[in-house]
């Protein structure tokens, strides 16, 4: 099993290995999901990770897509100084458009 460093981790959110399985352990921990994502690719072990991250990528396979489900929100933050300068708005905007014209992306039909 591919995961996070559980001393590392920052946010219970990502603290999902026991939701799944009371005792499950990793063999290979990063605090970075596109070393993860790596590891995974090489071989290392089977991994969660984002469909908005493997949907591209051919040679991985989704395990147990239906019998294990995690769902997270993301925020777009933008720091209360800095909301009303328009390149902030502008730039916020363009990525929550993109977001929701991706949304199979983010919210797949599995």
């Amino acid at each position: 099993m591919i995961g996070y460093i559980e001393d590392l981790i920052f946010t219970p959110e990502l603290n999902y290995l026991p939701q799944i399985e009371k005792k499950l352990t990793t063999n290979f921990a990063s605090t970075n999901l596109i070393a993860q994502m790596n590891a995974t690719k090489a071989g290392a072990g089977i991994c969660i990770l984002p469909y908005f991250m493997t949907s591209c990528e051919h040679n991985l396979v989704p395990v147990l897509a239906r019998d294990v489900l995690l769902m997270r929100t993301f925020w777009l933050i933008t720091h209360a100084d800095l909301a009303g300068m328009l390149r902030i708005k502008v730039t916020s905007d363009f990525i929550a458009a993109q977001v929701k014209k991706s949304k199979d992306l983010f919210l797949p039909d599995i």
